[in-house]
C-alpha cells in the first residue's frame, strides 16, 4: 500500500508543481482568444472576460488537487500517525468543493463561449497549425493530444471546453464515492486512487495542451 500510494505522490506532485508554476497557462487559457466579441457594457471582448473565469475555474481545480495530494499524505502517513477519518473526511470535502466550483464556472464559460462568436483569423491559424509535426517534436502524450487535435483542428473552441466540464464532472463522480467510503470510517481501495489521480493528470495535460497550441500560433 505504502509504495503504492508514494508512487501516486511523486507522479502527482511534480504535476501539481507544474501546473502551479504555469498556472496562467493551464486548463485552456489563451484559448479565449478564439472569440472575437465586444461586452457592449464592460467595453471588454468577450474572450477577455473568459479568460478571467478560465483564471478562476483553473484554480478551483487545482486547489481541489492540491486537496487530493494531502488526502493521499494522510493516507500515507496513517501507518506511523494513526488515522483520523474527521481529518480525511474535511480533506475530501475541501476537494469535492473546489471541484464543484471549478465545474460550475466552466458551465458558465461555455455560456458565454455558445453566445460569442470566432475570430475567423484565429480559426484559420488553428486549422493550420501541424499538429503532427509540434507533437513529434515536443514528445507529447499521443492519447491525449489527439483529442486536443480532434477539437481545434476544425475550430471547435467551445467543444474543446466542453470536454473539460465533462472531465471535471468524471472526476466529481470518482470524488463522491471516494467521499462515501471515508464517511463510513474506511479506506478507499487503491485502485479508486488510481484512478482519482489519474483523471486529473489527463485533465490537466488536456487543458494545458490546449493552451500550447495557442500560445504557439
Amino acid at each position: 500500500m505504502k509504495k503504492t500510494i508514494l508512487t501516486i505522490l511523486v507522479v502527482g506532485a511534480v504535476l501539481t508543481f507544474l501546473a502551479g508554476n504555469l498556472f496562467p497557462f493551464f486548463m485552456g487559457n489563451h484559448a479565449c482568444d478564439a472569440y472575437n466579441n465586444c461586452d457592449p457594457e464592460t467595453g471588454l471582448r468577450a474572450g477577455a472576460s473568459m479568460g478571467q473565469l478560465i483564471a478562476q475555474g483553473g484554480g478551483f481545480f487545482l486547489t481541489s488537487n492540491s486537496e487530493i495530494l494531502k488526502f493521499l499524505n494522510r493516507v500515507e502517513m496513517s501507518g506511523i500517525d494513526g488515522t483520523d477519518y474527521n481529518e480525511l473526511r474535511e480533506i475530501m470535502g475541501l476537494a469535492v468543493s473546489n471541484m464543484e466550483n471549478a465545474a460550475a464556472i466552466y458551465r458558465d464559460i461555455i455560456a458565454i463561449a455558445r453566445e460569442t462568436p470566432y475570430d475567423p483569423g484565429v480559426i484559420a491559424k488553428l486549422k493550420d497549425f501541424d499538429y503532427e509535426g509540434y507533437a513529434e517534436k515536443h514528445m507529447l502524450n499521443g492519447e491525449i493530444w489527439a483529442k486536443v487535435k480532434k477539437y481545434l483542428s476544425v475550430g471547435d473552441v467551445t467543444g474543446a471546453y466542453i470536454q473539460i466540464e465533462s472531465d471535471m464532472h468524471g472526476i466529481l463522480k470518482q470524488l463522491y464515492g471516494v467521499r462515501e467510503t471515508v464517511n463510513s470510517n474506511r479506506f478507499p481501495e487503491i485502485s479508486q486512487l488510481w484512478r482519482v489521480v489519474q483523471s486529473y493528470n489527463v485533465s490537466l495535460l488536456f487543458g494545458s495542451y490546449m493552451s500550447e497550441v495557442f500560445m504557439n500560433l
